[in-house]
């Protein structure tokens, strides 16, 4: 009997999983980590390892809240739909209709090539790498990046940039007539009972919060260096309106909440839904490939995998969401490493759940 028992355990998802998970964690020198699993609406599996703080020795919980850095972005995308639900926005709306004062090479570009990253705006971040914003103060940052020519064309190209997601939440702000922040938290997170969600950058004294540590060596421009040994660092700081674009912190088990009810239709409806996690096409029809099947949505990445399509969002080279739709299955891994490589861990973790 106890052979038998054995044998079932070694066989179960969860049990296997968490070895798996175990062992990356080891092989990438993760400090501390979260995973949360929903299937078909519940909770299969939610468990934290490691240490929330290294130099205090702080282990993570399954309460504890992690930086979700460029993830949130997913959260910007799903405010916009639910504004086009409410009719007071348009996805081929030019911008322009909707904040004053823009360039006017700014001013014709749809909402949806901006969730798209296909604006050809320039990006009001100078360096990814480092952090560097063209101005700490928000006005200037578009006067001083609307002064430049675009990019390319609007629909000519993909370009990831912090500009597309900085005049979605002016957006939401003006179209609302409610502060970016305050829409997802009052008008998504809490009818969802997401309580951990929280806004504020490293800076911020966030309670329950993991510490953000580093493998990566930054410099302004290039590929990153990864280091031999773990480090602390303060990457993680946003201006105020750049919190739309990264700001928000939440536990593993409701940024999967969050996922597993947008795929339920239970924040958007699902034509609407649908449409976010759709494949845009750039201006000459041809719908953009990264390579393979994975392609951009609004706001959101898409693999339009055969054996299933996945809408995923990850942030900081960290942390990540991953809802794969037709098998009903949302997994949200959140890690305090940037380099951690989010992106296996996901795929890493759905593997063992079917």
């Amino acid at each position: 009997m106890l052979l038998l028992a054995l044998l079932l355990q070694a066989s179960d998802p969860a049990t296997q999983a968490d070895a798996w998970i175990r062992r990356e964690m080891a092989a990438r020198r993760i400090p501390g980590m979260a995973v949360a699993v929903i299937q078909d609406g519940k909770m299969i599996f939610e468990r934290a390892y490691g240490l929330a703080n290294v130099e205090f020795n702080v282990a993570a919980t399954p309460s504890t809240r992690f930086i979700i850095a460029s993830t949130t972005k997913a959260w910007a995308a799903t405010a916009i739909m639910k504004l086009v639900e409410q009719g007071k926005v348009r996805l081929n709306q030019p911008v322009g209709e909707l904040v004053p004062g823009l360039a006017p090479s700014w001013q014709g570009v749809p909402v949806w090539r901006l969730m798209s990253h296909t604006s050809g705006l320039p990006d009001v971040m100078l360096s990814p790498n480092t952090g560097e914003m063209i101005s700490h103060d928000r006005d200037s940052a578009l006067m001083l990046a609307g002064a430049k020519p675009l990019d390319f064309p609007v629909g000519a190209e993909w370009r990831y940039n912090q500009t597309n997601f900085t005049l979605l939440g002016m957006i939401v702000d003006r179209a609302s007539g409610t502060p970016f922040m305050t829409f997802i938290l009052d008008r998504i997170a809490k009818p969802l009972g997401l309580q951990s969600a929280i806004f504020g950058d490293q800076r911020a004294v966030i309670p329950g919060r993991a510490s953000q540590y580093t493998r990566m060596d930054l410099s302004a421009n290039g590929p990153p260096r990864m280091l031999d040994s773990v480090r602390a660092t303060g990457m993680y700081q946003y201006d105020p309106w750049m919190q739309m674009a990264a700001g928000l912190n939440a536990t593993a088990g409701d940024l999967a909440r969050f996922g597993d009810a947008v795929r339920a239709g239970r924040v958007i409806k699902p034509a609407l839904r649908d449409t976010m996690w759709t494949s845009v096409p750039l201006a000459d029809g041809k719908i953009f490939r990264f390579g393979g099947t994975a392609g951009m949505g609004l706001g959101w990445l898409v693999d339009d995998d055969p054996a299933g399509k996945v809408a995923t969002m990850t942030g900081g080279a960290a942390s990540g969401l991953s809802v794969y739709v037709q098998r009903k299955l949302t997994v949200a891994v959140l890690t305090n490493l940037q380099g951690s490589g989010p992106d296996q861990l996901l795929e890493g973790v759905a593997k063992f759940f079917k």
